[in-house]
């Protein structure tokens, strides 16, 4: 590190010397091509102009840091960047001072230095940049690691907030029967297997993995295998039953049934089920829904939340439909009711009569209705009595 000599003895000349040799002690030790050069200075810019405006100091990296919350390999590159513009602005003002020696330039050549210094450059041996690390490191790590991990769960929490609320409310204002619209007019090798995501509200997810019809007693009855199963959730299969009578979509599958002449006939989407197929078949259903059919906001996920929808308005709001309600969805607990569907925009009887999950006696029933829901039953009940 270099300092300013303090002899007022020492001539300009002098100075110009050790402020030379300082900028030529930064530059061969770093080697770098034009196109980083130019990222750096764009760095730099953006750092001063921060900081300028926030008034603080120029060249403070350490409050750019904690203000915009940058990890540390972005910190230290940063912080070359700042070196670099500092090592050419001491130039400049060099070249100024030899061309019309204005001691102005010269002082402020020496104060760019300070500030180079007080940022300790990382130049010499690998032991000497280890020991700089290790005892003289500007970086505010575990204050901005502390920020960082507040910010990033309060972002995460609000993150998944909004993505629930756009989905279900995806469902607004569509016209009755939407589903049907598309279910018509997806790829050919989407097409039964899109109407039983109608019918069934299931997972996106769970048509990969298999859903089998067949008939019992005069129901439709779909078996559903999971997805999204773990110790507290999911169920590894659930089952539904649907009156065909009362449900046009279960007729459908009634009379495929009877057409192939089979008891049973088990439907899946094409493909390994994996990230990417759900995705592509996602991608699918909205581009059929919103670029074709105009129905904005619709994804492949709308349609669980319509039949969530419809399903609130075929239980009603008396109580001790929630365990129907959990089984249906494929929920582990009844709490998860007010995350699906409008009563709103529910469309009349679903058909839907018969309920089974691989662990419907562990069911938590644990729903609570809304303050509004709670006041206008409880008013339902006084007009009863």
């Amino acid at each position: 590190m270099i300092e300013k000599p303090i002899n007022s003895m020492i001539d300009h000349e002098d100075d110009i010397l050790i402020l030379q040799a300082s900028v030529k002690e930064f530059q061969k030790n770093v080697s770098t091509n034009k196109d980083t050069l130019l990222a750096y200075f764009q760095i730099a810019k953006r750092i001063i102009d921060y900081n300028k405006a926030k008034r603080h100091d120029d060249y403070d990296i350490c409050a750019y840091a904690l203000d915009s919350l940058i990890g540390k390999n972005t910190f230290y590159k940063y912080k070359a960047a700042l070196q670099h513009c500092l090592v050419s602005e001491i130039q400049d003002s060099l070249d100024a001072y030899k061309k019309k020696h204005i001691k102005a330039d010269l002082d402020n050549a020496w104060r760019l230095l300070d500030k180079f210094n007080e940022l300790a450059p990382m130049i010499g041996s690998k032991a000497k940049v280890a020991f700089w690390r290790e005892n003289v490191s500007i970086y505010p790590d575990l204050e901005i690691r502390k920020q960082k991990e507040k910010l990033g769960k309060a972002k995460k929490k609000e993150g998944r907030q909004q993505r629930a609320n756009s989905k279900r409310k995806s469902i607004v204002g569509l016209p009755k029967n939407w589903q049907i619209s598309v279910c018509k007019n997806v790829k050919e090798k989407y097409h039964v297997e899109t109407f039983l995501l109608a019918l069934t509200g299931c997972r996106p997810k769970e048509l990969f993995n298999g859903i089998t019809t067949y008939m019992q007693d005069g129901h439709l009855m779909c078996r559903i295998n999971g997805a999204k199963i773990g110790d507290n959730k999911g169920h590894e299969y659930r089952t539904l039953g649907f009156t065909p009578s009362k449900n046009p979509i279960a007729q459908l599958f009634v009379m495929l049934l009877e057409k192939n002449d089979q008891e049973r006939i088990t439907y899946q989407l094409p493909g390994e089920g994996n990230a990417d197929d759900v995705r592509a078949y996602g991608d699918h259903i909205r581009y059929i829904a919103q670029r074709k059919l105009g129905l904005k906001h619709v994804s492949s996920y709308s349609f669980r939340h319509q039949f969530a929808s419809d399903l609130r308005k075929h239980l009603g709001g008396d109580p001790g439909h929630e365990i129907d309600f959990a089984l249906a969805m494929g929920h582990m607990t009844t709490s998860m009711r007010k995350h699906y569907g409008l009563r709103q925009c529910g469309n009349g009887n679903l058909g839907l009569t018969y309920f089974d999950a691989a662990r419907k006696d562990e069911v938590k029933d644990d729903y609570s209705p809304p303050e509004h829901v709670r006041e206008q039953n409880q008013a339902d009940q006084n007009r009863r009595l």
